[in-house]
């Protein structure tokens, strides 16, 4: 496997844990407070398409890594884009001189699946908890295919 298949195969894998807790369905979930200064999903859901964008960037023009705030359905929407996006631009375009892969993997990609976790934390706080019991080494996840 290859830097870009390692990568694509990352970005679906984001896609198939986020999917998990990101169920516009669940009320409780979409507008839930945590308080004391702790971010909304909808905010983290903002900051996660932020760094879609921010990684998109490096390889192809992005004038502005820092999408305005929707609301939860709406980010969920534009992760589900965005990372769709990302991966084509992966797929076929070359990083930007001064990134390496590994950049991008120890950075924001690791900074996403740390904030899909929290995503987690909070589904679960908020009186319903995704049914996440699963050995993710089995998964179903191939580079390309976001389900």
């Amino acid at each position: 496997m290859n830097e870009k298949e390692l990568i694509r195969h990352f970005l679906s894998t984001i896609y198939y844990r986020g999917m998990k807790y990101l169920s516009v369905d669940d009320l409780n979930f979409n507008s839930y407070t945590p308080g004391n200064g702790i971010r909304t999903p909808a905010l983290i859901l903002n900051h996660i398409n932020g760094l879609l964008l921010y990684i998109s960037s490096f390889l192809v023009d992005i004038p502005n890594t820092f999408p305005d705030e929707l609301n939860f359905e709406d980010e969920v929407k534009r992760f589900k884009s965005l990372i769709k996006k990302l991966d084509c631009y992966v797929l076929c375009n070359e990083l930007a001189s001064e990134m390496t892969y590994k950049q991008i993997l120890q950075g924001p990609l690791a900074d996403i699946m740390l904030h899909i976790g929290e995503l987690s934390m909070q589904r679960k706080y908020s009186g319903n908890p995704a049914d996440d019991i699963e050995n993710y080494i089995y998964a179903d996840i191939t580079a390309g295919e976001f389900k």
